[in-house]
């Protein structure tokens, strides 16, 4: 017998609020969430602004909180979003069996920047010679703080999720930014369905650091809007110059229909689709690996499609993936095109990218949230910042405001760097 997963339980905490409901009133009113960035010294970096967090206090989710000293700020927001969802969920979690609880998440997590290893290169390093890698050994490891390891690790916020709520099932961590949270709650889905799993903590968690800010900048990726930082990220607008970073975490509670019918859970839809894919043929010809593939992303969509078992025409909202470059906006524009045919200008879209900012490995389990919310609440979320069309992107983006819209399917999209994609498809579940 066919096993399906719904979801019964929600957390996000984003740059535009600290609870399920603050977003949803954010989105609605079309707030957005970018900033100058506050939370360390980005002065000698050329983007000085980011869908930052600001209010968040982590002592407020952690039960340990002796745990806190070994949490960075991507581990925290995991940890947070993760209480929400539980809490949300309604789930005794002392009641479960550990052994078919898993938890699968996306975030890079290497929290290192450049303050903190800075004392370690300086004594390291002999004067007109550079860095010695034997002086660093013997050295300049001291300086670190001997619990930066326990920090850095991409699944230490996997691990803290574990020991918090005493999980023991099946483990997952992804790295793959703008995919990995999608990637995360989809091979989550297919863990329930093969029955490996009763229930599933899944999304992503990811926070700004001036590594990720500098590293991004280099590569010509980020939005230089530093003087208008509200309306730096325009996504599918004619003016958009690039993506603008966030952070934040989303995460959700997958649950096995029949264990959550049987307990009388609220759910908030059924995740019917799913598909990730590489398109890497192109790097091959030497082009830059930082690009959008339309081919890729139209293979993505057309996947989850018949992963789900519908056809295009059953699609009533794609939350798109949005990321406010010239490239990528026209890359999925195309792909949709191609996908959706004559009804590609009928289906609605919009990215909330505009208001919350790329949240990296946290974008698509905050975005896929989203999509659940606007089949709760019966809106679709606008796309600021558009003020003036591209000729090119001339589909219905859903400008500026929101709309309401009876909504029973939807597509979320995340079309990441290096051509890893991955598409989620989640519906109103009607029994």
């Amino acid at each position: 017998m066919d096993r399906r997963v719904v979801v019964t339980g929600m957390g996000l905490v984003s740059p535009v609020g600290l609870t399920v409901e603050d977003n949803v009133a954010a989105l609605k009113g079309g707030v957005s969430g970018i900033k100058p960035v506050n939370s360390f010294d980005c002065s000698h970096c050329p983007v000085k602004i980011a869908g930052e967090i600001s209010g968040f206090d982590p002592s407020l989710y952690v039960k340990k909180k002796k745990s806190l000293k070994l949490m960075n700020r991507t581990i925290e927001f995991a940890v947070a979003a993760t209480e929400l969802a539980f809490r949300d969920s309604g789930l005794e979690i002392e009641k479960l069996d550990p052994f078919r609880v898993g938890v699968s998440l996306g975030t890079e997590g290497t929290q290192y920047t450049i303050d903190e290893v800075s004392s370690a290169f300086e004594a390291s390093t002999d004067i007109g010679k550079g860095f010695n890698p034997h002086k660093f050994g013997s050295e300049g490891y001291k300086t670190l703080n001997p619990l930066w390891p326990l920090m850095a690790s991409p699944n230490m916020s996997l691990c803290h999720i574990g020991i918090n709520y005493n999980i023991q099932g099946p483990n997952m961590t992804f790295c793959s930014l703008a995919s990995a949270g999608a990637q995360a709650v989809g091979e989550a889905v297919n863990s329930i369905k093969h029955n490996e799993a009763d229930i599933f903590v899944a999304g992503g968690s990811e926070s700004i650091n001036t590594v990720t800010i500098l590293y991004l900048a280099l590569h010509n990726l980020l939005s230089h809007s530093n003087d208008r930082p509200e309306a730096a990220s325009r996504p599918f607008e004619r003016d958009r110059n690039g993506v603008v970073v966030g952070e934040g975490a989303g995460i959700v509670i997958l649950e096995e229909l029949g264990h959550a019918l049987k307990r009388g859970a609220n759910i908030y839809g059924e995740v019917v689709g799913y598909s990730t894919s590489i398109y890497g043929n192109r790097l091959n010809a030497g082009d830059d690996i930082f690009f959008t593939s339309a081919e890729g992303a139209e293979a993505c969509m057309n996947m989850a499609l018949r992963n789900a078992g519908l056809n295009s025409n059953e699609i009533d909202y794609i939350n798109a993936d949005g990321q406010s470059s010239v490239q990528a906006d026209r890359a999925e524009t195309d792909a949709v095109k191609r996908v959706f045919g004559d009804r590609a200008r009928e289906v609605f879209i919009s990215s909330t990218k505009s208001m919350m900012g790329h949240l990296l490995c946290s974008s698509a389990s905050a975005e896929l949230i989203v999509s659940l919310l606007s089949i709760r609440d019966g809106f679709v979320p606008p796309t600021i910042n558009y003020d003036n069309a591209d000729g090119y992107c001339d589909l219905d983006y859903t400008p500026n405001s929101a709309k309401e819209a009876k909504i029973d399917t939807v597509m979320s999209n995340s079309f990441g760097l290096g051509g890893e994609n991955a598409t989620l498809i989640v519906k109103r579940f009607c029994g």
